[in-house]
């Protein structure tokens, strides 16, 4: 019976990732539909592993979601109007451990970010490969990770409209420690590599940026 409803979860937690992607997937550049198509094989083959005894053991499953909100206020912040700046960023991974210790994955992130009639949507979706440490005895399981994401971005506003598309090469590391059977709390610190071109440019911009994220992981075995 165990084993029954544990792959229920893996199944239930597979088709709500697929669902996810295949909404924020409609319309976007041709490179990022392929690695979508891709990640969606994967999971669909994954997603019928046998149970595991424990969370990075090979055949296991870990799903992941991170997510932050931002309202910023002040003269700093305000635009001229007096109006504030809004920020979300969800992120979902999903890693399947080909062998103990070692996953296979893919990325989604989701940011939205808004001022008056201003609105900046961006999507970013990828693989992923990861090193986790831990067996059986484990209470907790530090990892190191990296991953590139193609990224879509469209900006907004009464008299502007323009795409930008490029790359988010990411190296991370962090650690998920289990506070309940099958559920963990997740640490990141991640370094992004950020190379963005607008359609009608002749060369990209780059940048870095360092992130610390929180969120809930499904330690699915």
């Amino acid at each position: 019976m165990k084993i029954k409803i544990l792959e229920l979860y893996k199944r239930k937690g597979a088709v709500y990732l697929l669902i996810l992607i295949l909404i924020f997937n409609k319309e976007r550049s041709k490179n990022m539909k392929k690695v979508a198509s891709i990640i969606l094989v994967s999971i669909l083959f994954f997603s019928f592993a046998l149970s595991q005894d424990f969370a990075v053991d090979k055949g296991s499953m870990i799903i992941s979601g991170m997510g932050s909100y931002e309202n910023e206020s002040g003269d700093l912040y305000e635009n001229n109007d007096g109006e504030s700046r809004n920020k979300l960023d969800l992120t979902t991974k999903y890693n399947y451990f080909v062998a103990q210790n070692i996953a296979v994955g893919g990325n989604l992130n989701y940011l939205m970010a808004s001022q008056g009639d201003y609105s900046q949507t961006t999507l970013g979706i990828g693989p992923t490969a990861g090193y986790f440490i831990g067996n059986a005895e484990s209470e907790m399981y530090p990892y190191l990770a990296a991953g590139i994401s193609y990224l879509h971005q469209g900006m907004k506003s009464e008299n502007y409209d323009n795409t930008i598309s490029g790359t988010d090469i990411t190296v991370s590391g962090g650690i998920i420690i289990p506070v309940k059977n099958h559920i963990g709390f997740t640490a990141e610190l991640g370094y992004h590599m950020k190379s963005l071109k607008e359609e009608d440019a002749d060369e990209s911009i780059s940048g870095n940026i360092i992130s610390l994220n929180i969120g809930i992981s499904g330690l699915l075995y």
